[in-house]
């Protein structure tokens, strides 16, 4: 069989054109125009409207689907500007090997990535004193870890003048869902406190950042608490000490030299005999 009887495999530029013809009617530059203005007025009011509507409030899944829309609209009209600028293409050639498979599902970690974590950390599970650190440690790989391990692939292409056009991009929508789980970071770093609820004088387990009760508080929890706010820190010592110190010679210094009068007698004994 000859190398001319087999399908010739599509380059990516006409793999864009394509798509940009069947999917958004792209066939010259007045059409290339108007569907970019399209796409910059998409959903960036109409997305929390319908929600609104609906539900009687946005909410954190409405805010979620409103930024998931204006940023693939964003995309779609930044990928169509530039698909004629050829001078902004990456000079590095596409290389097909495992890397560049790695780094295709890179979008799809940064919009299913954040989702999948934000239904496992949303109530549909029960989340427990038990069970809470391995579903929130869940949520920050879904939804940090896996966009960033599938953006790395991608710094290679970054090259050239499409330095200014690519590194923004990976670097803004990379960061999109890993700042959706900060909070969740931050509750898994310092752990939930000790608090009441209400005015019954029952307290509960709490974590700050995310705002979530995880159910009474044990006597445990008490001793706990109660122990790393009685144990000062290597730190702590340190700086009380420092400040005694210079405390000592502002007073030695108002008294002439001496140590002053409230000071044990032994430490001003020896304070004399070294004068």
């Amino acid at each position: 069989m000859n190398n001319h009887d087999l399908p010739r495999r599509a380059s990516p530029d006409e793999v864009a054109d394509q798509v940009a013809k069947t999917y958004f009617g792209v066939t010259d530059e007045f059409s290339r125009r108007r569907v970019i203005r399209r796409c910059l007025l998409g959903a960036v009011v109409l997305t929390p409207f319908l929600f609104y509507l609906r539900f009687g409030r946005v909410g954190p899944l409405g805010w979620g689907t409103t930024v998931f829309f204006v940023v693939y609209l964003l995309l779609t009209a930044i990928g169509l500007y530039f698909r004629p600028r050829t001078e902004y293409h990456s000079p590095v050639p596409l290389r097909g090997d495992w890397r560049d498979r790695v780094g295709a599902f890179w979008l799809v970690g940064c919009v299913f990535g954040p989702f999948f974590g934000w239904v496992v950390t949303s109530g549909a599970f029960p989340i427990t004193q038990s069970s809470w650190q391995w579903m929130y440690s869940l949520r920050v790989l879904l939804a940090a870890a896996v966009p960033l391990v599938l953006a790395l692939p991608l710094t290679r292409y970054v090259r050239g003048k499409s330095t200014w056009v690519a590194l923004p991009l990976l670097v803004g929508v990379t960061l999109l869902p890993v700042s959706s789980a900060m909070n969740v970071s931050l509750d898994l770093w310092e752990g939930p406190i000790v608090r009441q609820a209400g005015s019954g004088g029952q307290s509960e387990l709490f974590l700050k950042h995310t705002g979530r009760s995880l159910g009474a508080a044990t006597d445990l929890h008490f001793q706990s608490a109660a122990n790393n706010a009685m144990q000062p820190t290597a730190n702590s010592v340190a700086l009380l000490s420092a400040r005694l110190a210079a405390h000592r010679v502002e007073c030695a210094a108002a008294d002439g030299g001496r140590w002053p009068s409230f000071l044990p007698r032994k430490e001003r004994a020896n304070d004399i005999s070294d004068n």
